[in-house]
């Protein structure tokens, strides 16, 4: 509680410094009566900022719960567990996921109009979709490194990039974390 106050206390000291210092200024005409009324407008808010929390209310105690005795009824019988049988099961088959190279696809939006693209399958199946939107000068090959780079596979770096822009080279990219 002490320090509350004492922090108030001291945005009011330096309120009055601030006033003081202000009016001085134009007295002398060194600022305009608009740099007075901007600077009290951002004291208020600071000293708005400043004030004191809410109270708490303290939580009346609450009564133990009974307790309940213990009854001398015993528990229900359980099934005999079946021996574990010696036939092999064979394992599930895991699921490969698309092949890694980049796939074109072509579908309609919902104004009907036919948009093309490439599909990048990322290297695990419950990978994020990211949609990439080359500029109305742009093509394909805009994103293509970006592209390699968030499947994870290791495909990156065969993006011809004849103006050396960094952002086609695969060395620009941070290690991906497997996963």
């Amino acid at each position: 509680m002490f320090q509350l106050k004492f922090g108030t206390l001291l945005a009011i000291v330096v309120v009055l410094c601030l006033a003081s210092a202000i009016t001085q200024l134009i007295k002398e005409r060194r600022l305009h009566d608009s740099f007075l009324s901007t600077s009290i407008l951002i004291v208020a808010f600071a000293l708005t900022a400043c004030g004191s929390p809410a109270a708490a209310t303290p939580v009346p105690p609450t009564e133990a719960p009974t307790p309940i005795p213990p009854t001398n009824t015993a528990p229900p019988p359980t099934d005999t567990p079946v021996p574990p049988t010696d036939t092999p099961i064979p394992p599930s088959p895991t699921p490969a996921g698309p092949p890694p190279e980049p796939q074109a696809i072509e579908f309609t939006a919902s104004d009907g109009q036919a948009l093309t693209g490439m599909y990048y399958p990322a290297a695990s199946l419950n990978a994020p979709l990211i949609v990439f939107v080359h500029w109305v000068a742009g093509n394909e090959t805009d994103w293509a490194e970006t592209a390699f780079w968030l499947q994870n596979r290791g495909l990156g770096g065969n993006t011809p990039n004849p103006e050396g822009v960094p952002w086609l080279d695969s060395s620009w990219f941070p290690p991906v974390p497997e996963g």
